[in-house]
């Protein structure tokens, strides 16, 4: 998104503003900042919700505010920072219990739309993955090559050897589906992207 300046095209930093007219607004008048973009009377709730994109529909409302460097959105609130899901979650729907984590049913790590957030353990955390490994040899979620030929393998569970990749994921595939309660994206139909 561009600068909100008038005929400024560069790239948004923070408060809708690039960062050398938002850092000259900030030395020349902090009134006048401060007039732009509300007072701190705000709740964290509307601080929050300024900072994020809703799009209609059940699209993705991506979070325009801070990032980690695995592209997770990051917000404080009160003194400490916390994930943009998580608190776009407790904010709409409710407190999360101890040791649950929130799963993006979308895989949009920026996506703060709360229909697209559930509650999950750390397994079906991990069980809701989209694509192989960063260390993947094959490309292929649960496929290893293997002595010339393809493994495919859900966790520690060995499902068998294939001629063929594709055969090897075909396998993979539906030995997630048995064995996991949480893989969205396997459980989806070739021709339709998971539910949101």
């Amino acid at each position: 998104m561009n600068c909100t300046a008038e005929g400024c095209d560069q790239a948004q930093k923070g408060r809708g503003l690039c960062r050398s007219h938002y850092m000259k607004m900030w030395r020349s008048d902090r009134t006048g900042l401060k007039a732009r973009f509300g007072s701190s009377d705000l709740s964290r709730s509307e601080k929050f919700w300024a900072r994020v994109a809703v799009s209609d529909g059940a699209s993705c409302w991506e979070w325009q505010g801070r990032v980690t460097p695995n592209g997770y959105g990051r917000v404080k609130s009160g003194e400490r920072m916390v994930m943009a899901h998580r608190f776009s979650y407790e904010d709409k729907v409710g407190a999360i219990d101890d040791g649950l984590f929130i799963d993006h049913k979308c895989h949009n790590r920026r996506c703060v739309n709360p229909a697209h957030l559930q509650v999950v353990t750390r397994k079906e955390n991990n069980e809701n993955l989209v694509g192989a490994t960063r260390t993947s040899t094959s490309g292929v979620r649960g496929v290893y090559p293997y002595r010339g030929r393809w493994r495919a393998q859900v966790a520690k569970h060995y499902l068998g050897t294939f001629d063929t990749i594709a055969e090897a994921e075909a396998v993979a595939v539906a030995g997630r589906n048995s064995l996991f309660t949480n893989s969205l994206y396997d459980q989806a139909t070739p021709d339709a992207p998971p539910a949101a």
